[in-house]
């Protein structure tokens, strides 16, 4: 097995540091997670989720692997996932009264404006954006889109009549205000 090779594989054993193994012939695909064990033919990996969750193990030939990233701020962020998501799980809404009158959109996008709750709102061309509500008017919706990583994507605004569907505080919303939360405290 090569040196470099070697020192990837056992760090992240010994650190449970999260990396990702692209295998060949498998696409965009990644085994994201620590390796348990290696010798020189196989490599057992502890899978993750995108959300943390544990998703068992992967035994693969070393000799299929494409490619390993690390020190990456994905894996960064799948590792402080892993460490909290039990917390993920829980729903952040349990009273919110849903008015579903002819401008539904308004009534329920302004119960979430100023509060830290992460919202899915999908508009006609089937796009998804999520973020905190900035501010809603009858016609109007200023949004401050949250990224994947939890990274803060500016304001947006949209037409209220654009928006097909919303989704609040689901679990890409929690994951993405975990995120949020963590990279803004570490600055």
């Amino acid at each position: 097995m090569d040196n470099l090779l070697n020192e990837i594989l056992l760090e992240s054993k010994e650190k449970k540091k999260i990396i990702g193994i692209r295998i060949y012939d498998k696409g965009d695909s990644i085994y994201a997670g620590y390796i348990l064990d290696f010798n020189d033919d196989v490599v057992q990996i502890r899978h993750f989720t995108e959300y943390g969750k544990d998703d068992g193990i992967v035994f693969e030939k070393i000799e299929n692997i494409e490619n390993i990233e690390i020190d990456d701020d994905y894996y960064d962020s799948l590792h402080y996932l892993v460490q909290i998501n039990k917390e993920i799980e829980k729903s952040n809404i349990n009273d919110i009264k849903y008015n579903l009158t002819g401008n539904w959109q308004f009534d329920t996008l302004r119960q979430f404006v100023g509060k830290e709750i992460i919202v899915v709102v999908e508009n006609y061309k089937s796009e998804k954006i999520c973020g905190f509500i900035h501010q809603v008017t009858e016609n109007e919706l200023l949004i401050n889109p949250i990224g994947k990583l939890g990274l803060d994507e500016g304001l947006s605004l949209y037409k209220l009549k654009d928006i097909s569907s919303i989704q609040p505080d689901d679990l890409e919303c929690r994951k993405r205000l975990f995120l949020y939360k963590w990279k803004k405290a570490k600055k």
